[in-house]
């Protein structure tokens, strides 16, 4: 599980390093463009991706009883003033603390269960630490789909659908 984890987490920070490099450069009227998708803007689907990471490593902290994701910033409002450059840099120190949590989360505090949590759309669970992680994945990588969506149409070029940059050359034959 651990090995699956820390895979994740070099995608996502690799993934997340692409999307600053991208938006970054993005003109400001590509980044309120309304679209017909859920959160309508890549600026404010780009605010979701990073609190909605907040929001599952914070729980990661909260179930592990402090012992994960001790580091997190303070959760980043949204304004429509707000650079994207702020976005990108919240984002990375949380794909970070998903790298080190990731890499350093002991495999029994994986199984550690909290009970009667209530979730965003009033369902109340008991959801573990894995679990957290492996929905911290799911929307992250949803996410990040429908950011390339949006990228697709503005014609920007980028890459970042496959795991194949993180797995290292096979040996010489």
């Amino acid at each position: 599980m651990r090995e699956l984890l820390g895979l994740y987490a070099q995608y996502n920070l690799m993934v997340t390093n692409e999307l600053a490099r991208l938006l970054d450069k993005l003109p400001l009227k590509d980044l309120f463009v309304i679209h017909s998708t859920y959160h309508q803007s890549i600026h404010r689907l780009y605010h979701h991706l990073a609190t909605g990471s907040w929001h599952y490593l914070n729980a990661i902290r909260n179930l592990s009883g402090g012992k994960y994701c001790t580091d997190l910033p303070p959760l980043l409002a949204y304004s429509d003033d707000l650079p994207v450059e702020s976005i990108s840099g919240f984002l990375s120190t949380l794909s970070g603390i998903l790298a080190d949590a990731s890499a350093s989360i002991a495999e029994e505090d994986l199984g550690i269960v909290g009970r009667g949590i209530t979730i965003y759309n009033g369902r109340v669970i008991d959801i573990s630490v894995w679990q957290f992680f492996l929905q911290h994945i799911t929307h992250q990588t949803h996410h990040q789909g429908q950011l390339s969506i949006l990228l697709d149409e503005l014609g920007v070029e980028h890459e970042f659908g496959n795991i194949f940059p993180l797995i290292p050359d096979a040996p010489e034959r």
